[in-house]
């Protein structure tokens, strides 16, 4: 048991994803594994006193690994549709910070998701990063329940950004 613990507390942040692209279809597939302590800012108090001796609202370790696939169609040179499955498990420790606090219960859950996704990217990049362009990201991830002790999560995603190279 105590070296569960000791293997628990070594922060790994890993993604290993391999693409299959040779047909017009981009196949790909990974296996990711994350961990590490994790504090969320109090924004509602700033007193002094809880600005020097306690900032945070909640401290959480989290532990979280899992594998993902699917596949990226193209529609045209700067779009393109995809859909992905992704399984894993997540581990949430809630620390208390002050005595009084109200403690939260830990989180332990397997999830499944199927992700549907469409993805517009006209950017120009270099080794440098991106120069000009705009990128939008549209998805919606939906939990697939094999039983009623698997995270319920729906996510919608949306996201636009905007490169301007300047003279």
């Amino acid at each position: 048991h105590s070296s569960q613990d000791e293997l628990s507390r070594i922060p790994v942040n890993a993604n290993l994803e391999y693409a299959y692209l040779k047909y017009r279809p981009d196949f790909f597939a990974g296996v990711y594994r994350q961990s590490g302590v994790y504090a969320i800012l109090n924004i509602f108090d700033y007193s002094l006193n809880n600005l020097l001796y306690n900032p945070y609202f909640r401290l959480i370790s989290r532990n979280s690994a899992g594998i993902y696939g699917g596949v990226d169609y193209p529609l045209h040179r700067y779009g393109a549709i995809q859909i992905g499955y992704e399984q894993g498990r997540e581990e949430r420790i809630y620390r208390q910070t002050t005595p009084e606090e109200r403690r939260q219960p830990d989180v332990f859950d397997n999830y499944q998701a199927m992700t549907f996704s469409y993805r517009f990217d006209n950017v120009a990049y270099s080794i440098f990063g991106p120069l000009d362009g705009h990128s939008v990201y549209l998805g919606y991830s939906v939990p697939l329940r094999m039983t009623a002790t698997e995270r319920e999560l729906y996510v919608l995603t949306s996201e636009y950004r905007y490169y301007h190279l300047f003279d």
